[in-house]
């Protein structure tokens, strides 16, 4: 189960009353002590499998991210374009990596607007 997961209108249909049977479009893990291996490697590689076309993971105890896309069935880095990430998945979409270590967070509105 991820931590969070985007699913688009698209794929909807795959949406049962307790399940999703199918692949999401953007799934995003936060890495915890525990989970190390098992989100940079056993769910990277399932992920991949399934086809989940962009792949996030955020690692607080290092201060750390890493955004992957889907190319050819395999995941290829995401690489920063003016020192941010632009999601491929929801175009309009893009996150600076430093917001998740700022002591105050951006506010969502002001966001909202840049990305408008």
């Amino acid at each position: 189960m991820p931590d969070l997961m985007f699913i688009s209108n698209t794929n909807l249909r795959h949406l049962e009353r307790m399940q999703f049977d199918g692949a999401p479009d953007l799934i995003v893990e936060v890495v915890s002590n525990d989970s190390q291996t098992r989100d940079r490697r056993e769910k990277f590689l399932e992920y991949q499998q399934m086809g989940v076309r962009e792949y996030w993971i955020i690692d607080p105890l290092v201060k750390g991210v890493e955004f992957y896309s889907l190319k050819r069935k395999a995941y290829v880095a995401m690489e920063p374009v003016d020192a941010r990430i632009n999601s491929v998945v929801l175009p309009g979409l893009f996150i600076r990596p430093e917001w998740f270590w700022q002591l105050r967070p951006p506010k969502v509105l002001g966001l909202l607007k840049q990305m408008g």
